[in-house]
């Protein structure tokens, strides 16, 4: 059903329209013009591509270390995906880890749960992460739920530091397998938001960590083995609305 667009400028509202997505619009009372937006919940327009990852590639990928090789391997797709099929255990293991360091930026990956018991199972992004420090950690799950947290480095070693959001269900998430779900993370200072397939999620300061690694991470238990296929891996320049702020 069509929503009418209201005028940002006098509050009017426009209807019996045909516009098409992001066309820009004007106002028929006061003359002002403005640009439609996708959605009535819009996520920020994409920056440049700083970094991608061809996950055709079948061993070296431009940019990035493939890590548990024995574990991992490329689905054709399309959309070609780095399948990364892990056992039964208590650790977190990594995919892939970029070959640079990063400090803002904005990073998406698509994450398709292929196997493992449903209540054990999660995986996504581990961002401005460093081994002498720590780092974020970003994880869906096939229940619909996310959490944020991060590790740091304690006693010599990294270690598990806490949640920042507990497991929570958003409804923008879809649930079950072989189902793709977009995660987006914009990292611009300590401000950080998180978007799931377009919609935002939320929003925080994170001031623990500056500059890091990008990782694709996925972790069980001991109670399941865990499968899930990453595509369209993409780094790109924060969103200049993001910058100004």
């Amino acid at each position: 059903m069509f929503q009418p667009i209201v005028c940002p400028n006098c509050g009017a509202a426009i209807s019996n329209m045909d516009v098409r997505l992001m066309e820009v619009a004007q106002c028929a009372y006061c003359k002002a013009s403005f640009r439609v937006p996708r959605s009535f919940t819009p996520e920020p327009d994409l920056g440049d591509l700083l970094l991608g990852a061809d996950f055709n590639a079948i061993a070296d990928i431009p940019g990035w270390q493939r890590l548990s090789l024995e574990r991992t391997r490329t689905l054709y797709g399309p959309p070609p995906a780095l399948l990364a099929e892990m056992p039964a255990s208590d650790l977190v293991h990594y995919a892939l880890q970029s070959s640079g360091l990063f400090d803002d930026f904005d990073a998406s990956v698509s994450i398709r749960f292929m196997d493992g018991a449903l209540n054990y199972i999660r995986g996504g992004l581990v961002l401005r992460y460093n081994p002498k420090q720590g780092g974020y950690v970003f994880f869906v799950s096939p229940q619909r739920t996310y959490m944020i947290g991060f590790y740091h480095y304690v006693d010599d070693k990294i270690a598990w530091g806490g949640e920042l959001i507990s497991w929570t269900e958003h409804t923008a998430l879809q649930q079950g397998f072989d189902v793709v779900n977009r995660l987006r993370v914009v990292l611009y200072g300590e401000q950080c938001r998180v978007y799931f397939n377009g919609v935002l999620a939320t929003a925080l300061r994170l001031d623990k960590f500056s500059l890091g690694q990008v990782r694709l991470g996925l972790e069980s238990t001991v109670h399941s083995k865990i499968a899930i296929a990453f595509s369209d891996l993409q780094l790109r320049e924060v969103p200049p609305e993001m910058r100004r702020r």
